[in-house]
């Protein structure tokens, strides 16, 4: 094989792992964003829980439990979904 075949064929597959390299970098970069907004929208649900809780005991009110456990619920999915995102980030 002659010399620049073969500088042609090794800069070829150098190129083709800095490309896999960079899309792994991509995903995982997406993957982090992604993780950051379900991080912040569970904080701001418990955030409006605590408004929830407090304004009913400041108005002398018992706060509902159902919609207490729904918005409860809805947390759980978001930290499920943050869960996924963790295992699809140690799989790269």
């Amino acid at each position: 094989m002659g010399v620049m075949k073969k500088l042609g064929e090794k800069t070829k597959d150098a190129a083709s792992a800095i490309g896999s390299k960079t899309s792994e970098a991509v995903e995982k970069h997406s993957l982090n964003v992604e993780k950051g907004k379900h991080e912040k929208e569970i904080k701001e649900k418990k955030d409006s829980i605590g408004e929830y809780v407090y304004s009913a005991y400041s108005n002398g009110e018992e706060p509902d439990k159902a919609k207490l456990l729904t918005m409860v619920d809805e947390i759980k999915k978001i930290e499920v979904q943050i869960m996924e995102i963790d295992e699809k980030l140690k799989e790269k």
